[in-house]
């Protein structure tokens, strides 16, 4: 009897030491926006198109340079604009995540939230070079990375990474920005050649 007690107990301690930590979306309204790359003028991201934008979340414990992505975190609202949704519905607002391997109560956490094209899926390194070498109209953006209090338990509420307002806390992440890029001039004169091609084939056939 002692013996299964005990391995009852080492099991739980296992259970708990591998227990996942969690964050919590509280904010809102995440204050994402949108605009073209370089450009000064941004808005709101767009709630028309389901899946126009992936989200997910990179995190590391005791250092801020090399971050893992987490499992994909969510897509934009189509109902509320600015609000990273729940991929199943791309209505429910996120809220309590859970970071794989990252045990509750981890300290020295550092967290960044990225955006991308949904075209590209989980690939974010690939939206991430299309944002930069200018083939094609993208979206793509990064917050700054944080270093946040230590994560919250598996069944949450999970520690906060937006901050609720502007400068309310200067640890958290506040605005998001996600820029599109104009595809190079060599790439645009391509297309339209290639749009050209294809009328002058209707035409005669």
């Amino acid at each position: 009897m002692k013996k299964i007690l005990v391995t009852i107990a080492a099991s739980l301690l296992c259970i708990a030491a591998f227990a996942q930590g969690t964050v919590n979306f509280d904010n809102t309204i995440y204050k994402i926006s949108s605009g073209v790359m370089g450009g000064t003028t941004f808005s709101a991201v767009p709630t028309t198109s389901s899946g126009l934008i992936q989200y997910g979340l990179f995190y590391g414990i005791g250092q801020s340079t090399s971050l893992t992505l987490a499992s994909p975190l969510g897509v934009n609202s189509t109902s509320t604009t600015g609000v990273i949704a729940s991929s199943t519905d791309s209505r429910t607002k996120m809220n309590v995540y859970a970071l794989a391997s990252a045990p509750a109560n981890s300290t020295d956490v550092w967290v960044q939230i990225g955006g991308w094209s949904y075209s590209f899926g989980t690939n974010w390194e690939a939206a991430q070079t299309a944002s930069l070498d200018g083939s094609g109209l993208f979206y793509f953006g990064t917050s700054a990375v944080v270093n946040i209090n230590a994560l919250g338990a598996p069944t949450g509420p999970g520690v906060a990474i937006f901050e609720g307002s502007a400068g309310t806390n200067p640890k958290l992440i506040n605005a998001f920005r996600l820029y599109t890029t104009i595809p190079e001039p060599s790439a645009m004169v391509l297309a339209g050649l290639g749009a050209a091609a294809l009328l002058i084939f209707r035409r005669r056939s």
